[in-house]
């Protein structure tokens, strides 16, 4: 049985989707065994719980999550060779860090420009260096992550596109796909105050404004044309947005810690799902785990026709949800309208979603696919050679 030593760097979705769920499966069958240490805690673990960390660090692979430094890599190899040991770095990353978008939160931290507006005939600074932004340090952030990179076994990302941005920066990297525990995703029979009502439900962070920003107007349209609407936001809600809805149409509620949230999402009875997302680099990168989660719950969802979700190749996807090509204004006030006003094309819709879920993106089925890449990387083909610098 391999052993599997991850080094976590956060408790959120990313260490939930990429590291704790795929090994835990692998684990329940019989595969890995799988201890943890939170990176930022290392130096502590090493003077004061040694035993502890040795026992983390004798295992086949080092499973490292998105922003390794090449500091934490030496010491790692460092340490690996004082002790004889010959463990393999994996290098997990499920976003395009090096294409953040200038209207994202987390430009702050992996901006490399200065950003101004024009407003009122004035030039304003988004992006100020030595005001909000360090120009210098992200930039050499982001320089020691492609070093970094260079000196992993392998990287392992969500999606071919994303895949293709790693590759200029090591040889081996391997898509393994986002995917849910379906025994954690399920429809529950909630009983409606108002049973006439339809819920429309839009989930995201802050960093999620700029694809917001696409629905605001259909959204303020089909929520004033219908009285039964009623608008549920999960995770972020711009300040001023209740102002455009009547009195208590619109619900907010805030994230959930990760294990929870298959369970509240599906207490808030959903009836459909809103997945806007603007066509920009870094969203191409993303992984359809939204779409996903609301698939699971049979949710049907109305979303913007643009990767990742246009790059599922299949037709029976284009039968699971609404996707708007263009991300035409006209074309979400329609498509919210048709599953608004059609109650059995939602549930079927959200039926077929649930069983293209089950079918690919179930980690009790598809855990092989972490398995089989581990394996790889601890057997390599004599052709593949990985970057150092």
């Amino acid at each position: 049985m391999k052993k599997i030593s991850v080094f976590r760097n956060e408790n959120g979705g990313c260490d939930f989707y990429r590291a704790w769920l795929p090994i835990n499966t692998a684990m329940k069958n019989g595969a890995w065994n799988m201890k943890e240490i939170w990176a930022s805690n290392l130096l502590f673990e090493i003077s004061n719980n040694t035993d502890r960390f040795l026992e983390v660090m004798n295992s086949d692979i080092y499973l490292i999550q998105r922003l390794a430094g090449e500091k934490l890599i030496k010491r790692i190899r460092s340490f690996a060779a004082e002790c004889k040991l010959s463990p393999k770095i994996i290098i997990d990353h499920d976003d395009d860090v090096f294409n953040v978008s200038p209207l994202s939160n987390h430009y702050w931290e992996y901006g490399t420009k200065e950003i101004k507006i024009v407003h009122d005939g004035k030039i304003i600074h988004e992006w100020k260096d030595g005001v909000n932004i360090d120009i210098k340090k992200n930039i050499k952030v982001l320089d020691e992550v492609k070093t970094t990179l260079g000196h992993a076994d392998m990287v392992t990302v969500t999606t071919d596109i994303l895949a293709d941005v790693f590759r200029q920066y090591n040889d081996n990297v391997k898509v393994l796909q986002n995917c849910l525990d379906l025994n954690q995703w399920n429809r529950l029979d909630v009983k409606r105050k108002n049973p006439d009502e339809v819920r429309i439900c839009w989930a995201g962070g802050h960093s999620h404004w700029e694809d917001l920003y696409l629905i605001r107007e259909p959204l303020r349209e089909i929520g004033e044309k219908y009285q039964n609407v009623k608008i549920i936001m999960v995770g972020y809600m711009p300040q001023g947005m209740k102002k455009h809805f009547r009195e208590g149409q619109i619900e907010f509620h805030e994230w959930v810690e990760t294990p929870a949230h298959p369970f509240r999402m599906a207490a808030l009875d959903i009836d459909i799902a809103l997945i806007p997302l603007a066509e920009t680099p870094f969203n191409r990168s993303k992984s359809a785990i939204k779409w996903m989660e609301f698939g699971a719950l049979e949710i049907p969802s109305v979303t913007s026709f643009v990767p990742p979700y246009s790059e599922i190749k299949s037709d029976e996807y284009l039968n699971n949800g609404i996707f708007i090509d263009g991300n035409d204004k006209n074309g979400w006030i329609k498509g919210l309208e048709l599953l608004i006003e059609n109650h059995e094309l939602r549930k079927q819709l959200g039926k077929n979603a649930r069983e293209f879920v089950k079918n690919n993106f179930d980690i009790n089925t598809q855990y092989n696919q972490w398995v089989k890449a581990y394996e790889e990387v601890q057997c390599p083909s004599s052709s593949h050679l990985t970057r150092t610098s």
